[in-house]
């Protein structure tokens, strides 16, 4: 009999896994910047992006937690 995991989120503290998951995708969109558009790396480097938004929308339900606001001069 498989016995199922009673980890949640809280145990690992949230505030600190969104705060590493934000400083990832900082360094990830950084790193988009540099790589050649079609390239392999920026392929990858997209997914991993796409994860992070998947992890932030499963812990907050929002998946654009770490998008950029607009300007306000764009608004």
């Amino acid at each position: 009999m498989v016995r199922r995991s009673r980890r949640h989120v809280r145990h690992i503290g949230r505030e600190r896994l969104l705060a590493a998951l934000r400083a990832a995708r900082q360094e990830g969109a950084s790193a988009l910047a540099v790589c050649p558009i079609r390239s392999p790396e920026y392929a990858a480097v997209g997914q991993l992006l796409d994860s992070i938004d998947g992890v932030a929308e499963v812990i907050t339900g929002d998946r654009k937690l770490f998008w950029l606001e607009p300007s306000s001069t764009s608004k």
